[in-house]
């Protein structure tokens, strides 16, 4: 029985208690930052659909990371194809693969 009630007790104390890491000094509550940018994110799959040819051509072998994708894309970009090298120029830095 009392492995009954932990289960369902300690969960609604967790559940109900302040967050205070979510404090600011002050006791009040900080807002919530975003991880990321949700439009830099869409902005990036868009560069990757448009880029994906040319990625398999150019950067197949580039680990993706610290942006060597991108890198490795603008150093081909005279061979790009016109919606990747489109693509990269509408996206501005948040293509960072």
């Amino acid at each position: 029985m009392n492995k009954f009630l932990a289960a369902m007790i300690l969960p609604a104390m967790i559940a109900s208690a302040p967050n205070v890491w979510a404090m600011g000094a002050d006791g009040q509550a900080d807002p919530v930052e975003p991880r990321f940018d949700t439009s830099q994110f869409q902005k990036s799959r868009t560069v990757h659909a448009a880029c994906a040819s040319d990625i398999d051509r150019f950067c197949a072998r580039v680990i993706p990371g610290d942006r060597r994708v991108r890198n490795c894309l603008s150093a081909k970009d005279a061979e790009l194809s016109r919606g990747c090298a489109s693509g990269l120029k509408r996206a501005g830095n948040a293509f960072s693969l």
